[in-house]
């Protein structure tokens, strides 16, 4: 599914605050070449992430935990479910 059509689904969902960024943008990417859709809320954990992810119903490999940074490389800024 492409990043619009995923992006207007989670809104249709109900989560109406998601965002749209540029892999490219940040350094914690693997790939730069992709829209990546997020909700902009910070947690304390990786697991706390996840477990919002789990409450919300979505599947493993559509939400997980990811740190943002203009710094620093992919590695270990991923914490899959």
């Amino acid at each position: 599914m492409g990043a619009m059509k995923r992006f207007t689904n989670v809104q249709l969902e109900g989560l109406s605050n998601v965002i749209m960024v540029w892999s490219a943008d940040y350094t914690s990417f693997k790939y730069s070449n992709n829209y990546v859709v997020m909700v902009p809320q910070t947690f304390a954990t990786a697991a706390e992430a996840n477990s919002w992810c789990d409450s919300q119903g979505f599947a493993s490999g559509d939400c997980f935990a990811k740190r943002l940074s203009h710094t620093d490389g992919p590695q270990g800024n991923n914490v899959d479910r």
